[in-house]
């Protein structure tokens, strides 16, 4: 179980890297229908955070501490 570098902050740091990339672009390119595609992206990104965390307490033997050393799922002090 890796918890140094960004782990130690957040336990997907690649999810995090997307959510910059799903709202930087739209509003990069000045798109109000692709900044409103980033809230069904959210949903969608949660839904299978959770499912994924779900799994890997269930399978990956060490999870559920490393989950209370890093609380943070993608955005530190939020969620």
């Amino acid at each position: 179980m890796i918890d140094s570098g960004p782990y130690r902050y957040i336990r997907h740091p690649m999810y995090a890297g997307m959510v910059l990339f799903v709202i930087g672009t739209p509003l990069m390119l000045g798109s109000l229908w692709g900044l409103a595609a980033t809230i069904v992206l959210f949903v969608l990104l949660a839904m299978r955070t959770l499912g994924e965390e779900a799994v890997l307490k269930q399978d990956l033997a060490g999870y559920p501490e490393y989950m209370t050393r890093t609380p943070w799922r993608i955005v530190p002090g939020v969620w």
